[in-house]
C-alpha cells in the first residue's frame, strides 16, 4: 500500500486504523469500515449514538420503530405475567406478545442492529431464539394447564 494512499484498495479504509471485529462473523475490521469484507454484513459503529458507551439501540432511523431492548423487556414481562395470572385469556395474550418479539428480533437481524446495552447475550439472534423457545414452552404449558383443569373437573 502506498504511504500517501487515503484508503486501502482492498478494504476501503484509511491505513493504520485501530482494529475491531465483525459482530456477525468475528473477522477483524477497521474502526471506520462500513461493511465486513468477509461476510458482507453492515458493521455497527460502537462509538456512535447519543448515549455514548451505553448504547441501548434506540435508533429508529433504520426503519424499525421498536428498539431491541423493548423486545427483551416484553419477552421477560410476558413470561412473568403468564405464570402470575391464572387466566387462559391472559396466557394467550402473553403468547401473542412473545410471538411479536420474534418479529421484532427478525427485523433487527435484517437491519444488523447491535446487541441491546452492548451485551452480546442481548443480541437480536438470541432474542429470536429465546422468543421461539418461549412460545413453544408457553403453548406446552397451556396445553398441560388445560389438561389438568379437565382432570380436576
Amino acid at each position: 500500500m502506498n504511504a500517501k494512499a487515503i484508503a486501502c484498495p482492498k478494504c476501503g479504509v484509511p491505513p493504520l486504523v485501530e482494529k475491531k471485529f465483525c459482530q456477525e462473523c468475528g473477522a477483524e475490521t477497521k474502526s471506520n469500515q462500513m461493511v465486513c469484507v468477509k461476510c458482507g454484513v453492515k458493521l455497527i459503529n460502537k462509538g456512535s449514538g447519543s448515549l455514548g458507551a451505553l448504547n441501548i439501540n434506540l435508533d429508529t432511523s433504520k426503519g424499525m420503530p421498536i428498539p431491541l431492548l423493548v423486545g427483551w423487556i416484553v419477552n421477560v414481562l410476558a413470561y412473568i405475567i403468564f405464570f402470575s395470572v391464572n387466566s387462559i385469556f391472559v396466557a394467550i395474550l402473553m403468547m401473542i406478545l412473545v410471538a411479536g418479539c420474534i418479529y421484532v428480533a427478525n427485523e433487527h437481524v435484517k437491519l444488523g442492529t447491535g446487541p441491546a446495552l452492548n451485551q452480546p447475550r442481548l443480541s437480536a439472534k438470541n432474542l429470536r431464539l429465546v422468543s421461539i423457545l418461549d412460545v413453544i414452552l408457553l403453548v406446552l404449558l397451556l396445553i398441560i394447564w388445560r389438561w389438568l383443569l379437565n382432570i380436576a373437573s
